[in-house]
């Protein structure tokens, strides 16, 4: 999907060219929402959908949908939307985009990743194709002929791209990871602004609040869980279990008669795991097992002391529902009365164990080749040999979201850290900042840990490191003195590469969108206009200047012409 800048005095086709990479669980179309920034100083905006991403809706609303553009005329747009690569993975006849992407398979992840920036470059090796002299089989005018590849409007001339001009890549949240990805690995990208993504992505995957990706990964890996609750004067015993990325909780009965200090075993009969805990005050408790799907398993409780459990549970109290609803008419997984079993596996790992750090330190090793920190030192620390030319520079700058907890900023900070836009070693405290390097300043303002409601300032807000509004957003945000404004930028051999803090709430927000609240200082369009200025110096300049809120910052002199 392409936006495509209108031809101005400056601005000609065909025309350098922006990849966007949209963010999880989204679609290619979420780039024409921030198109219109890039289109005002002559870029066209191109996006792909990721592996196994597209629009996820039922048949009776992608046809309610199809049958009210054909009647606005935009019948072949719909349908383009779903022409995607998302599949049905519950058997509801929903896609569901980036269902598995995210998930506690190791290898899964780091290849779901791979595939998708290949995709980009095999994406940017297609429109360098489109060089004014090769044909394609598209005849859109109807005269019969052939077109110029890459002419969508049958002009005679190409729209966008081709060998000659640069190309830049963005995006958010999982795009920022992929864009991240991207910039070093692509000859042809002149530089990138990866925005709300991380490095070491085990991290990302431990401590994230989406919660989508949270039952996809924690929920698997410590799972299944046999949870314990109150209710009424006994207790009500759940199965927990992620279905994709939701979570199921199957009621398996009732106990009555429970107290704290009782201990509760839960034994898988098929693999012969057992687990006991003790039942804390509530009562409630929760068990982790491991698990194969239909693995049967049972449910016993003890007094304090006793041998003999005073309750077994191991069938079904009523019918229960997997992968289809109660509400949503579907047949039951299990029957009342049929042995218990669980509908799905899990690793069965207990949070704060040995067992549990230990699969974290493996999924990150498994997934080092597909992390954006691994390839991060390869913009300008030690660019890849991969262009004709030799080893050339590619320039980024990070745009990482204050108290993101999605994507933690934490983890924003460690892609920093290993592109070498955030110093942290000997020999790189300034005096500017009471002596500390940048990385040890940013920890001594809990801007790593990011959590508004642990009111380190003595309000629910977290520290703004780069004051970019300068004081004016009317957040009252703790902030640094003028000369302590942070604004990193490291010097390249090809311009300047760096990471901006976004603060769009005093709460903190993932991603860079409007932030829906009252401010008086507009740090969407900024941080946009801000992207969109860095890429038209061909990333030779960071600018923070505040005329960048608005977009009317003068852009001189223009290091490439985007027409012919």
């Amino acid at each position: 999907m392409a936006a495509v800048p209108k031809v101005t005095e400056r601005h000609r086709p065909p025309f350098p060219v922006v990849v966007y990479c949209h963010s999880y669980s989204s679609l290619r179309a979420e780039a024409l929402g921030f198109a219109g920034y890039m289109a005002r100083l002559g870029f066209a905006t191109v996006g792909i959908d990721a592996w196994a991403h597209g629009l996820g809706v039922d048949q009776g609303l992608k046809d309610l949908i199809l049958s009210a553009a054909r009647g606005w005329g935009f019948d072949p747009f719909a349908e383009s939307l779903f022409d995607g690569r998302a599949r049905d993975l519950t058997g509801d006849g929903t896609p569901d985009s980036g269902g598995d992407y995210w998930t506690a398979y190791g290898f899964h992840v780091r290849d779901a990743v791979r595939q998708t920036v290949i995709d980009h470059l095999q994406l940017v090796r297609v429109l360098k194709g489109y060089d004014g002299e090769r044909l394609w089989e598209e005849d859109i005018d109807g005269d019969g002929r052939p077109e110029l590849a890459g002419d969508f409007n049958a002009d005679g001339v190409v729209d966008f791209g081709g060998p000659d001009l640069p190309y830049f890549a963005w995006g958010q949240s999982g795009g920022g990871i992929h864009s991240a990805i991207l910039g070093p690995l692509e000859p042809s990208i002149v530089a990138t602004a990866p925005t709300a993504g991380g490095g070491g992505l085990a991290d990302v995957g431990l401590k994230t609040t989406l919660g989508g990706v949270r039952r996809a990964t924690m929920l698997r890996t410590m799972g299944p869980l046999v949870v314990g609750l109150p209710q009424g004067e006994g207790m009500r015993v759940d199965l927990l279990v992620p279905l994709v990325t939701d979570m199921r909780r199957m009621p398996i009965g009732e106990v009555s008669g429970v107290l704290a200090g009782d201990e509760v075993e839960v034994e898988n009969l098929d693999n012969g795991e057992l687990a006991r805990v003790s039942v804390r005050q509530g009562p409630v408790f929760r068990a982790s097992i491991k698990a194969d799907r239909e693995d049967r398993f049972v449910v016993r409780f003890f007094h304090r002391g006793q041998a003999v459990p005073y309750t077994v549970l191991d069938r079904w109290a009523r019918d229960v529902h997997y992968l289809d609803d109660e509400d949503s008419g579907g047949p039951p997984t299990y029957l009342a009365g049929q042995h218990l079993r669980f509908p799905t596996e899990g690793f069965g790992l207990p949070r704060c164990t040995p067992d549990f750090r230990r699969m974290l330190g493996l999924f990150q090793m498994i997934l080092e080749p597909a992390d954006p920190a691994t390839y991060a030192r390869h913009y300008f620390v030690e660019p890849l040999d991969i262009r004709p030319e030799g080893r050339v520079v590619t320039n980024m700058l990070e745009i990482a979201c204050a108290g993101d907890t999605d994507v933690p900023v934490s983890t924003q900070a460690a892609l920093g850290r290993a592109a070498g836009v955030i110093p942290y070693g000997p020999g790189d405290e300034q005096e500017r900042l009471e002596g500390m390097t940048p990385n040890d300043w940013l920890i001594s303002r809990y801007v790593y840990e990011g959590l508004a409601g642990l009111r380190r300032f003595g309000s629910a807000a977290i520290f703004d490191p780069d004051d970019l509004d300068e004081g004016t957003d009317g957040f009252g945000a703790p902030e640094p003195r003028p000369e302590q404004r942070l604004r990193l930028v490291v010097p390249t051999g090809t311009g300047e590469s760096g990471i901006r803090f976004a603060y769009l709430k005093p709460g903190g927000q993932h991603g860079v969108f409007p932030p829906g609240i009252e401010s008086g200082f507009d740090m969407f369009s900024f941080v946009l206009n801000q992207i969109a200025y860095y890429f038209a110096t061909g990333g030779e300049e960071i600018s923070d200047a505040r005329c960048l809120e608005d977009g009317s910052c003068p852009l001189s002199p223009w290091p490439f012409r985007s027409g012919q």
